[in-house]
C-alpha cells in the first residue's frame, strides 16, 4: 500500500502578504543602482519606501490588515 499523494502547499495569508512585499522590493531594485539619475530627496523617498516594505511583518495588522506604504512619484 503506498501512501497517499501529499496535498498542495496552502500559502497562509502571512505568507501571500510578505511574497506581496517581495515582489514590490524587487520591482523598486531600480531606484538603488548609483547609475539611476535622482537626486538626494527622491533617493530618501525611494529608501525609506523600501524599509517600509520589509517591516511590514512588524505591523500591528499583519497580515489581515496592512497599511501598505505610498510609492515615490
Amino acid at each position: 500500500m503506498g501512501d497517499a499523494p501529499a496535498e498542495p502547499a496552502q500559502s497562509t495569508e502571512a505568507e501571500l502578504a510578505w511574497e506581496k512585499a517581495k515582489k514590490m522590493l524587487q520591482e523598486s531594485d531600480w531606484s538603488m543602482l548609483s547609475d539611476v539619475p535622482m537626486t538626494a530627496g527622491n533617493k530618501a523617498l525611494w529608501i525609506e519606501y523600501r524599509r517600509a516594505l520589509r517591516e511590514v511583518r512588524l505591523q500591528t495588522g499583519f497580515p489581515s490588515n496592512i497599511q501598505w506604504p505610498a510609492k515615490p512619484e
